[in-house]
């Protein structure tokens, strides 16, 4: 019954207009379903009067009556002087309505895309409508997606966990210099004897500092050192000889984190790695309205050292819009071309970063469809069922990989890797649309 009533009410709000039907028993039922339904409910006369609020349809009144001749005209006008009323009530009525299903989907899922946002007011709804069934209220319905096709990219700061462990090497190599030359002045100013063992712990950190590519082992210890044992130290030091004051300076200027030395090359490095991923991430942003426009589809991305992305694809994410692999191929082709795209701007990007830092791309191809359902915990989309977790723990182990035989890793700066399962999927992406990517 909710189905028919749903569909009766599309059509009719695809061409709301005024309907009387004065004898119900003399028309044909098979000409519209909802003559069956009236005759059923021995309804004679019936009418339909469309309710506008500022020239958009916001419901419908419906008069009936199960006695003939009792409906006529006159008593339909008399409605007209209360449909301004009813209109605000409907506009009213509407608006609470969409924000009770809007608190519903902030409050179990989360901020939600266009292309499924459907699917999240059909469970949000199903949910209200059971609030008078305690039981019923403890669980939403599963948002599940059957069929669709996964795409994922993925573009990365080469080297990144590298490149941060090379700059802290760097700056710590000038933050225990500044502060053996703190503690060697304070030394001889005063000729305190704490100091020479502090000089002599300081001078074996940075020896290992030098020579130890193993140091990070020991980060415990080294910042329990820094943090709990010479800060507190030079602290007191001053606290008792204030006239030593700008000495002690130099060091606490130099941890500075936004200013001193000792930071200096993380904050280059953090810079350049903000400056190409903010970049990365605004085109994938421009990215998402672009590929919305051929078919609509789910996009969804994730920021860690770099930017990846899942997007699916298929008929039951937009059911009212009937899906070709046209649709499909014509995605595949995007998504190539914008990893083109952003592996050559990032290498533009070079000469202006305060730390040169190059990027990688990783494009996973996988032809067969899958499932997904919605996380609730996790407030995303997730692979659902045994078959398809190969999907998912493929893509997020392919990009640290090596190629075979070789200690060469697969994913490059100024190339784009692509991962496949056999030669037909490869084909798809090398053939045409590398002529169209180099034309």
């Amino acid at each position: 019954m909710d189905r028919s009533y749903s569909t009766l009410a599309a059509e009719y709000a695809k061409n709301p207009k005024l309907t009387f039907i004065r004898d119900v028993a003399a028309e044909d039922e098979n000409r519209h379903e909802i003559l069956r339904a009236l005759k059923a409910a021995g309804v004679r006369s019936f009418a339909m009067l469309p309710v506008f609020f500022n020239n958009v349809l916001v419901g419908s009144v419906e008069a009936y009556s199960k006695k003939p001749g009792v409906l006529d005209e006159t008593l339909l006008s008399r409605l007209e002087p209360a449909m301004p009323l009813l209109s605000q009530l409907l506009k009213n009525t509407i608006d609470q309505f969409n924000d009770s299903v809007e608190k519903v989907i902030k409050e179990k899922f989360t901020a939600v895309q266009p292309s499924v946002q459907w699917k999240f007011n059909e469970v949000a709804w199903h949910y209200l409508q059971n609030e008078h069934q305690p039981e019923s209220r403890k669980e939403t319905e599963d948002i599940v997606f059957e069929d669709v096709y996964p795409l994922y990219g993925a573009v990365d700061i080469r080297n990144s966990t590298v490149e941060r462990n090379m700059a802290l090497r760097k700056d710590l190599r000038v933050q225990f210099s500044v502060l053996l030359e703190v503690l060697k002045q304070l030394k001889d100013a005063t000729g305190f004897g704490l100091l020479d063992e502090k000089i002599f712990v300081s001078q074996q950190w940075l020896s290992k500092i030098e020579k130890d590519n193993t140091l990070f082992n020991q980060e415990i210890k080294l910042n329990e050192f820094l943090e709990s044992d010479m800060i507190p130290f030079l602290l007191q030091f001053i606290d008792n000889r204030p006239d030593l004051t700008l000495i002690a300076d130099e060091y606490f200027s130099a941890i500075d984190e936004r200013k001193g030395e000792a930071y200096e090359n993380r904050r280059a490095l953090e810079s350049s790695m903000t400056t190409v991923i903010s970049s990365v991430n605004n085109y994938f942003e421009m990215l998402k309205d672009e590929i919305q426009q051929a078919y609509p589809c789910y996009f969804e991305k994730f920021r860690t050292d770099g930017v990846e992305y899942d997007i699916y694809i298929g008929q039951s994410i937009t059911p009212d819009k009937p899906y070709s692999n046209i649709y499909l191929k014509n995605l595949r082709l995007m998504q190539l071309t914008s990893m083109a795209a952003i592996a050559k701007y990032s290498y533009s990007l070079l000469p202006h970063l305060s730390k040169p830092v190059e990027t990688t791309q990783l494009i996973f191809i996988h032809s067969h469809p899958i499932d997904i359902r919605f996380r609730k915990d996790e407030k995303r989309f997730d692979v659902e069922g045994a078959y398809n977790i190969r999907y998912h723990i493929i893509k997020k182990r392919i990009d640290k990989v090596n190629i075979k035989d070789t200690r060469e890793r697969l994913t490059q700066p100024n190339k784009i890797a692509l991962v496949y399962f056999n030669q037909k999927e490869a084909d798809e992406y090398t053939s045409c649309h590398f002529m169209y990517t180099t034309a």
